[in-house]
């Protein structure tokens, strides 16, 4: 394959030749044949192997101390301890592997889920393939906003800029040009004009390439073979293992502090070692990281199927904690199937949705004109498949297009000699345009704007006919004319010819999830380039504002400097007239009021906000490669509502966290309750080493998993900070854990008097099995009554359930289990007080929720 330096020096048509391709494309037999080569693909490292999981599993100080004591127990003895201490950390650590292998698959699908695509020339005809499969010698159409898919020589550039940064490090975009560029084998990829490199961004102009490399064989291919592929740890990962490190060490130290107590007591040294150790191991979660790993997974691919495609793990944390959603009107809020609903020319207003046109005014001159303006403004923005015109461009421009096309009015790409694409900052696109041999050009953009330009000739008749549109919801183009100029940059001689109106239709759902959004405290905000009457007549028809002084346009917002700005944001509802940069400072200014800010966006320029904000969502259909590149999260139907499914996605998977969390250390507390009281009272153990261990495999790793897959159930309060814990989860934690150690205790002291010790541990080992059952069922939601909630919603936790109490029975009933755990079979009284005892949890909890509920507001949040 040719590298770009070899081929900067040649003519284009020996480029082509080369490359053995042509300007109109690959043939169908190239196709083939190149197609039997390599692929455009760049594969990433494999995913660690199962032996490597495997090992991975006991790489926790915690499981060196239980291999120590299992190693130390037949020094005393206690071969039996040993035993069991092995084939748990064996068993865990095949879950753990199993779970890892699931979530890494899920997670893999999901990196596929979303596929870029390229648009090229092939056999003559444009044609919209997936980037890998773009073959050498394709003809790749480069737009702004497109990412580049392989590495090639420019054979065409219409003002063509490339944001090479991901290549070169270079933040300035480049230049290019199609000209012949003499190089040597040592001039840097960034001063090489003429070609055009892989997972660079085009963001400005058009231009066309032809594909010299593909694959590993491309710049960033080589490094990517070059580069040791790491997966970086989301910061809830990293939060959890904090998490955990930092109740490790407390877990030590209070280990530390009872095994002082208890060889004090005049206890053997060996039981009070072993008790100690395995008390430590069961209380800290170390297999917590792996579930997380599959909530996470889970929930993005859920998310995934719901068209909300997660590309950064961070945001699923951040998602259920926004406080603003600051979205583009344009597609995601509409429909944006745009459509010339109103023509304005010469005085006269046309309505077109009635579909009876006046014939003899559409005849006018200045209507011809309008019709003809509005064709050249349309071409390349459609094109014709089996009969009918599809729309392949910008919807603007689209929709220009149709009511030439209805007009009976077309113009095609060679009739386009020069373009100024549309700025953010001129808010106009001027084109020229040749027409039965005579040269025009044409000014198209914000009416206020091209007013300005045409010497002000509108007259207030002409301004308040297209603000009373602008009123109503159009969306107004106004178009002038002139004879060519020599520069077509000039500004002066323009005659205005008229405007259009576009009109476009609220999506389904917006009302609803703009509805959702306030009843969780949630602020909207519409950010649009349209006319602030515009804006507001769509933003009042969605629920996002209810006045005008709602509304803040662009000239108004650079008058305010960055201060007042943040003060005066909280009570704006519409940006209108709102420009890439703008949008920035309009993030900043939410975040500056300590508010999470989600940003939507598909341009070219939208990237700088995408980035700065909380999370940053593109839009998968109409979204540009620079946009998706740059945010956190892809829209795949560029829906408002699906913004909503993924922000409550995200509150599920925090929420399931949480819940986990909350059974996990609150059983733990219970088991290190009981002990510490026990020893404390010098009382006998009543959980040995191996009931610990039992406790810690069978009830925790198996309800733990089944509670990950909780479904969501919503609250009004379920609008967190983000807090894994807060003070109202650790003093549920203290009360559901105290109220196991102390029932399990009573339990064990009841029955000691009366039992044998052996007896009494066996009964005392079933009442924390069973408050840990019913434990599971409690911490299904954090303010739903356990009354209120089906239990058919959560299959899984009713398979885990009886798994764990038909293991726990054949325990007492099984020799082999028996000799292992020193258990004795237990009667069915036994069990009656059991069951009796442990659903005590159930009333401390109902009566916890019931008072939080009525003193949340007064619970600080306080993070762990």
């Amino acid at each position: 394959m040719p590298h770009p330096r070899d081929l900067a020096p040649l003519e284009k048509t020996i480029v082509l030749k080369q490359l053995q391709t042509q300007l109109s494309g690959l043939t169908q037999k190239q196709i083939t044949i190149n197609s039997k080569s390599e692929t455009n693909e760049v594969k990433t490292a494999k995913p660690a192997g199962i032996v490597r999981r495997f090992f991975r599993e006991f790489k926790s100080p915690l499981i060196y101390i239980l291999l120590l004591v299992a190693i130390i127990s037949p020094l005393i003895g206690k071969w039996t301890d040993a035993i069991i201490i092995f084939a748990v950390l064996l068993l865990n650590a095949c879950i753990g592997v199993y779970q890892e292998g699931k979530a890494s698959e899920a997670l893999s699908k999901l990196q596929h889920a979303f596929v870029s695509t390229t648009t090229v020339r092939r056999n003559g005809s444009v044609q919209r393939i997936s980037t890998n499969e773009v073959l050498m010698g394709d003809i790749v159409l480069l737009q702004a906003g497109d990412q580049v898919p392989a590495d090639g020589r420019i054979i065409q550039s219409i003002g063509l800029q490339v944001d090479e940064s991901a290549l070169t490090g270079e933040s300035v975009p480049v230049n290019k040009t199609d000209t012949v560029q003499q190089i040597n084998k040592d001039t840097p990829l960034g001063d090489i004009r003429n070609a055009a490199f892989r997972q660079t961004l085009i963001v400005h102009g058009s231009g066309e390439m032809v594909v010299s490399a593909i694959g590993h064989n491309t710049e960033i291919g080589h490094i990517a073979t070059l580069l040791k592929q790491h997966q970086t740890e989301p910061p809830l990962v990293k939060k959890i293992r904090t998490l955990s490190r930092n109740i490790a060490f407390a877990v030590i130290s209070f280990s530390l502090f009872l095994g002082v107590i208890g060889l004090l007591s005049g206890r053997p040294k060996g039981l009070i070692i072993a008790t100690v150790a395995s008390l430590a191991v069961s209380i800290i979660p170390e297999g917590l990281p792996v579930v997380l790993t599959l909530v996470l997974a889970r929930g993005v691919g859920r998310m995934a199927t719901k068209n909300a495609i997660v590309k950064h793990q961070h945001a699923v944390e951040g998602l259920g904690n926004i406080d603003v959603i600051c979205t583009d009107k344009t597609g995601t809020l509409t429909e944006n199937r745009l459509k010339v609903a109103y023509a304005f020319s010469d005085g006269e207003l046309l309505s077109l949705s009635s579909g009876k046109e006046n014939k003899k005014i559409l005849k006018k001159k200045p209507f011809t004109q309008l019709t003809l303006a509005c064709a050249a403004l349309g071409v390349g923005s459609m094109h014709q498949e089996k009969g009918e015109w599809i729309k392949d461009g910008d919807p603007i421009n689209s929709a220009l297009a149709m009511f030439a096309l209805r007009m009976n009015t077309q113009l095609f790409p060679e009739h386009i000699l020069e373009e100024i694409p549309f700025s953010f900052e001129t808010k106009t696109r001027t084109l020229r345009f040749q027409y039965k041999q005579k040269k025009l050009d044409i000014l198209a953009g914000a009416p206020e704007e091209v007013a300005k330009l045409c010497q002000f000739q509108i007259n207030q008749i002409e301004q308040k006919t297209w603000q009373d549109l602008a009123k109503q919801g159009q969306r107004i183009i106004a178009i002038a004319i002139r004879d060519s100029q020599e520069e077509i940059k000039k500004t002066t001689n323009w005659s205005f010819l008229g405007f259009v109106g576009l009109s476009d239709t609220l999506r389904s759902q917006v009302k609803e999830s703009v509805r959702w959004c306030q009843t969780q405290g949630i602020r909207v905000a519409m950010i649009t380039g349209d006319h602030p009457d515009t804006a507001f007549a769509i933003a009042k028809k969605a629920g996002i504002a209810t006045n005008s002084n709602q509304v803040l346009a662009g000239k108004q917002l650079d008058q305010l400097d960055d201060a007042i700005l943040a003060e005066k944001i909280m009570n704006i509802c519409v940006f209108a007239r709102i420009t890439p940069e703008h949008k920035v400072r309009i993030v900043k200014a939410f975040q500056a009021k300590n508010k999470k800010t989600a940003m939507t966006g598909d341009g070219v320029n939208d990237a700088p906000a995408l980035q700065a904000a909380d999370i940053g969502i593109a839009m998968g259909k109409s979204g540009t490669d620079v946009a998706r590149e740059a945010a956190d999260i892809i829209l795949t139907d560029d829906h408002f509502a699906t913004i909503i499914t993924a922000i409550q996605e995200g509150r599920a998977i925090i929420g399931n966290v949480r819940k986990v969390l909350t059974y996990l250390f609150s059983t733990s507390m219970g088991e290190a309750l009981i002990i510490s009281l026990a020893l404390i009272g010098q009382l006998p153990i009543p959980l040995l080493p191996a009931q610990i261990l039992w406790l810690n495999f069978v009830t925790d790793g198996l309800l733990v998993v089944a509670l990950a897959m909780e479904p969501t159930h919503y609250s009004l309060h379920a609008h967190r900070d983000g807090k894994l814990l807060d003070r109202s989860s650790v003093i549920r934690i203290s009360l559901l854990g105290a109220t196991m150690a102390i029932g399990s205790l009573i339990v064990y002291v009841y029955t000691i008097k009366n039992l044998s010790v052996i007896q009494s541990q066996s009964i005392t080992l079933l009442t924390m099995a069973i408050f840990q059952w019913v434990n599971a069922w409690c911490t299904r939601s954090e303010s739903h009554s356990i009354f209120k909630l089906s239990i058919i919603t959560n299959p899984f936790l009713i398979l885990a359930t009886v798994l764990v109490a038909l293991t726990q029975l054949s325990a007492f009933n099984t020799s082999f289990l028996q000799n292992i755990l020193h258990v004795v079979p237990i009667s069915w009284e036994a069990w009656a007080i059991s069951v009796t005892v442990s659903l005590s949890v159930i009333v401390v909890d109902e009566g916890w929720k019931q008072w939080s509920a009525r003193h949340r507001l007064k619970i600080a949040r306080v993070a762990i």
